[in-house]
């Protein structure tokens, strides 16, 4: 994006955003499919002495924690965006969102109302409410 950007090619940056964003979810819907598929013997790599309770806690929270894949992916994207656009401030935003602003109060908040499932599923919300700020910040910066 960024040679694109560089070389003045608004086309270009375009249609490279659109390919990150399409790679991103065929990506994660692949990856997302595998771990929903293979989750119980992801969960027992990490389940040395097969605890059967543990392992369905693992499993059940694999297939909460990981539903964010799709909307990681795109934030990395749109932040990688951002950056090669020299457009720190909003590549910024959207990492600031995601790892301290958001992550928090959703974590409290989430756990508060659903407990166990809704600490796996603050991951899920933390990452959509940065895609949309993140959609809002590009619709401003747009080049």
């Amino acid at each position: 994006m960024s040679d694109a950007y560089g070389r003045g090619r608004k086309e270009s940056v375009g249609r490279t955003l659109r390919y990150g964003m399409v790679s991103v979810l065929f990506l994660s819907a692949i990856i997302y499919a595998g771990l929903v598929i293979f989750s119980d013997p992801v969960a027992l790599l990490f389940n040395r002495d097969r605890d059967p309770v543990l392992q369905e806690i693992a499993v059940k929270g694999i297939k909460l924690y990981f539903m964010a894949v799709p909307f990681t992916g795109c934030n990395i994207v749109l932040s990688s965006y951002f950056a090669s656009m020299e457009k720190s401030g909003p590549a910024q935003m959207i990492s600031l969102l995601r790892g301290m602003v958001l992550i928090i109060p959703v974590v409290y908040t989430m756990a508060s109302l659903w407990k166990l499932s809704g600490v796996w599923l603050s991951f899920l919300v933390t990452e959509m409410l940065t895609l949309a700020a993140g959609f809002v910040l590009l619709k401003k910066n747009v080049i």
